[in-house]
């Protein structure tokens, strides 16, 4: 018996967009759930989904497995590609969400919101930059 042809991709399907725009959408996200998370108890869940929507940009944007690598596994890797204070600014945060997924800390809404907005420039800091067109009448 014959296999069957793979289905075609269809007519509807979008390409998935790109790491920083799904980044900060998913952070979009995240800033309206922020005061409903915390005001029903689920502040823990909230951080911990920060802390992933940041590794998925991360390892999207570098090709590293940053979800499945502990904090410092991940600063590592990523420590030839980033400059110092990119490198600062992702071990804070990671540090940060480390000590309340697993440490027990407490996370109060302000400490959040912060650090969602850490997470925003994070993700705009590292967009790679956008190439300029080539000059009229020079050719690629």
């Amino acid at each position: 018996r014959r296999a069957s042809a793979p289905a075609a991709p269809s007519a509807t399907a979008r390409p998935r967009p790109g790491p920083e725009a799904e980044a900060l959408a998913r952070l979009a996200t995240l800033r309206r759930e922020l005061p409903e998370a915390f005001a029903d108890g689920r502040a823990d869940e909230w951080v911990d989904h920060l802390s992933d929507v940041v590794r998925a940009y991360l390892g999207r944007r570098y090709g590293v497995a940053a979800l499945e690598l502990t904090t410092g596994e991940l600063l590592q890797r990523l420590a030839p590609r980033l400059d110092a204070e990119a490198l600062g600014a992702l071990e804070e945060l990671l540090n940060w969400a480390d000590r309340i997924k697993f440490a027990g800390a407490s996370a109060n809404q302000t400490e959040a919101s912060e650090a969602l907005e850490r997470s925003r420039r994070l993700v705009e800091r590292l967009r790679p930059p956008v190439p300029s067109p080539p000059a009229p009448g020079v050719a690629s």
